[in-house]
């Protein structure tokens, strides 16, 4: 049966939407590490391409390779994944990424402050030495209150301690969640879709001006 000419017209037109949204054959591969905000947790299906690393990757050209994991940190391993950030990090050379994009540190606030040192530092450690081509982004770990804000601080101050040493780019946001319920979703913790744009056009400003 011959398909309607209505039909081919919306099939087309689809077909140029998905062309325009794909990374070109020669866009640089960025493997996002983080938590569950990395990974888009709290997002329905229907919005699960407005999280912020998808939206970076597609303003920036980039081709994404999300790893992110709920749960995982510096200190601590994903439900999931069962990896720290650190451990996470191998599992990805054979994608040859241009670009290393790590946040979070949310997940890591019941540490010490110590063992958030410590062990923020090996990671960038090893990602530098994995990775030794590679530019690579320290996004500071964003939080949804104040209180939780408060304790982030020492993640925060390591991880640009740590990017500073291997020469990585420290991306700090600030605290653009902190007040505004209207960005986060239903469970009071995520950003909602709103959010996630928020968080991607912070991290898009900062590198841009790099």
């Amino acid at each position: 049966m011959p398909v309607p000419t209505k039909v081919m017209g919306a099939l087309a037109v689809a077909a140029a939407l998905l062309s325009a949204c794909t990374a070109p054959p020669d866009a640089p591969t960025a493997v996002f590490v983080g938590d569950s905000f990395t990974e888009g947790y709290a997002l329905s299906t229907a919005d699960a391409d407005e999280r912020w690393p998808s939206l970076l990757a597609q303003e920036l050209g980039w081709e994404e390779i999300n790893a992110g994991c709920a749960g995982a940190g510096y200190t601590r391993q994903g439900a999931v994944c069962t990896t720290t950030f650190r451990e996470q990090l191998p599992t990805h050379i054979e994608a040859d990424p241009d670009i290393i994009v790590l946040s979070g540190g949310l997940n890591d606030l019941a540490s010490t402050p110590e063992h958030i040192r410590a062990a923020v530092r090996a990671t960038y450690l090893s990602v530098r030495e994995t990775y030794p081509d590679a530019t690579i982004y320290a996004v500071s770990g964003v939080a949804p209150n104040a209180t939780a804000a408060s304790a982030l601080t020492t993640v925060n101050d390591a991880v640009a301690a740590a990017a500073s040493e291997i020469g990585a780019v420290f991306v700090d946001i600030g605290e653009p969640l902190q007040d505004r319920p209207d960005l986060l979703a239903i469970d009071g913790f995520h950003p909602n879709a709103a959010g996630h744009h928020v968080i991607a056009e912070l991290t898009s400003n900062v590198i841009a001006g790099d």
